[in-house]
């Protein structure tokens, strides 16, 4: 009995200073400081966002949400068209093909029922841009 009881105290003990170590760990990354890339990164992203959502908001409040699943073919069209015209504003020398992009995308999100919002139609938009 006495070796069980050791080798059950020896674990107790070896999970509790791996917890510390772990904890320790977490501390430390959560202190450090962040690169200045990884700031731009996030600035550019949020910048975008910024520049962006507006815009397509405003496509959403006159054509309706783009995750609307009751959409018809030619709703889907307009808000297409929509993005497609507003593009200009959002990133600069749009690329062409988004119309076609836009509606394909929003043709699945309806027949797959699934959630489409602002932000995503922004990235969208900027994926489109990059892709090209």
């Amino acid at each position: 009995m006495r070796v069980s009881s050791v080798l059950a105290l020896l674990f107790a003990t070896s999970v509790e200073v791996s917890y510390a170590q772990e904890e320790e760990d977490l501390e430390e990354e959560l202190l450090e400081e962040p690169d200045e890339a990884d700031e731009e990164d996030e600035y550019d992203e949020d910048s975008m966002q910024i520049k962006c959502l507006p815009h397509v908001e405003a496509v959403e409040a006159e054509h309706g949400y783009f995750d609307d699943h009751a959409a018809t073919d030619d709703q889907l069209a307009a808000k297409a068209n929509a993005i497609a015209a507003i593009a200009g504003q959002i990133v600069e020398n749009p690329k062409e093909g988004l119309k076609e992009v836009v509606h394909a995308k929003l043709k699945n999100i309806r027949d797959g029922k699934l959630p489409y919002g602002a932000r995503d139609m922004c990235s969208l938009v900027e994926v489109h841009n990059a892709e090209l």
